[in-house]
């Protein structure tokens, strides 16, 4: 009997590995705050030439050209493709660092960047199209009302409400963290899509979930170590904003390392099952991509 994964090992592992990788993950933390930089500098300096009230004529005549409104474009592509980019490379890192390697940038990064920005947009269509009926249905009683009606209504249905958007929220958040699998799997460079990510992980949508509010819980810490340092004056107050910048900036090497992590493991679980002759659609799943021994041994 092959056992399910536990998400408590799963999100243990994590920490591990990046302990394990402590000098790489510095490296990546380095690169990731070049970027923030050069994104933060940008915006400074588009503050400066054209103030929050600039309107109209005003912002026409403060604007040098156009050509600094499309490098704001420009910033902002290359913040979303070099966040991609980097969040990609961590999980490559991690995934082939559990098998003993040690590779910083997966081959074809420009492309598995698009095709993973194409996924994000596509995940969240998906989820969209899935959930979205759910709060719609849950108003859908208001629509026919006047104004003074709705808010009436509305007031006296509000833990109805709650419910029906926390019930949205879930499973939003639960389809989401289920159908990230795609983006270790364009970074180790396997053959995947929604579809086979979803089946790979069939059996584990909850354990995965369970995983996320583990992260989230992790995360956070930070708020009631802001909160604190509010109320505290000098090194005291710094050195809890300090461990509240450290935890978020580590929360997100821990999400991609986590998604290395299940993703490895939900591969080897695949392959075991296949070899312990299970039915065809885990063989057929399990085999699919790459994934050749000869290639990366993760220690079956």
């Amino acid at each position: 009997m092959i056992k399910k994964i536990s998400p408590l090992g799963v999100f243990g592992n994590s920490f591990k590995l990046i302990w394990k990788r402590k000098l790489a993950v510095l490296a990546y933390l380095a690169v990731g705050v070049l970027m923030l930089g050069v994104c933060f500098a940008f915006l400074t300096l588009w503050g400066t030439v054209v103030p929050d009230n600039a309107t109209g004529e005003q912002f026409t005549q403060q604007v040098p050209s156009l050509w600094f409104i499309f490098g704001g474009f420009g910033v902002i592509a290359f913040f979303l493709l070099g966040y991609k980019a980097w969040s990609l490379s961590l999980q490559y890192h991690f995934f082939l660092a559990q098998a003993g390697q040690s590779k910083y940038l997966p081959p074809k990064l420009l492309t598995k960047t698009i095709f993973g920005v194409g996924y994000s947009y596509a995940i969240g269509i998906v989820t969209g199209f899935i959930t979205l009926p759910i709060p719609l249905l849950g108003v859908a009683k208001y629509a026919g009302m006047n104004s003074m009606m709705a808010l009436l209504s509305l007031s006296q249905d509000i833990t109805f409400l709650a419910a029906v958007f926390t019930l949205w929220a879930v499973l939003s958040a639960a389809l989401y963290v289920r159908l990230s699998l795609v983006f270790p799997a364009i970074a180790y460079g396997r053959n995947s899509g929604l579809l086979d990510v979803w089946q790979i992980s069939k059996g584990h949508g909850i354990r995965l979930f369970v995983s996320a509010l583990l992260f989230f819980l992790f995360m956070a810490l930070t708020v009631p170590l802001a909160v604190c340092a509010q109320f505290m004056d000098g090194m005291g107050g710094i050195a809890l904003l300090s461990l509240a910048g450290i935890i978020l900036v580590l929360s997100e090497v821990l999400w991609n390392a986590m998604y290395a992590v299940w993703y490895k493991e939900l591969l080897l679980r695949g392959i075991r099952l296949k070899r312990a002759g299970a039915g065809p659609t885990q063989r057929s799943i399990s085999t699919r991509g790459v994934m050749q021994p000869a290639t990366v041994d993760l220690k079956l």
